[in-house]
C-alpha cells in the first residue's frame, strides 16, 4: 500500500498529500468480507523486530467504499510512519 504502482489505483491522502494508492486490498475485502489488517515491522526497544498489526473496523461505506477504505488504510500507515519516520525507507518517488 505504500508503493506507487501501475496497479489500478485511487488518489487518497498519504501523509497529508494526495497519493495514487492501489485499490486491490480494499476491493478484495469489500467483495469477500475479509478483514483488513494493517501490519508493519520496526525495531523494538531491545533491537529485535516488533510486528504491529491493527484490524480496521468494518464500516458500511456505501458508494465510494473502495476509495474510502483505501484512504483509511493509508491513514493507519501514515500514523505509523509519522510515529517513527526513521524506520521508513522509500527508494522511489511515492508522490510524483
Amino acid at each position: 500500500m505504500d508503493l506507487k504502482t501501475r496497479a489500478e489505483s485511487v488518489i487518497v491522502p498519504m501523509l497529508g498529500a494526495p497519493a495514487r494508492t492501489p485499490v486491490g486490498p480494499a476491493r478484495i475485502a469489500l467483495r469477500t468480507g475479509a478483514p483488513v489488517v494493517v501490519c508493519t515491522v520496526e525495531p523494538g526497544a531491545t533491537g529485535a523486530l516488533a510486528v504491529t498489526c491493527t484490524r480496521l473496523e468494518r464500516r458500511d461505506e456505501g458508494a465510494g467504499a473502495e476509495k474510502a477504505l483505501t484512504a483509511r488504510i493509508n491513514a493507519e500507515l501514515s500514523r505509523r510512519i509519522l510515529r517513527a519516520p526513521e524506520h521508513w525507507l522509500w527508494m522511489h518517488d511515492r508522490f510524483g
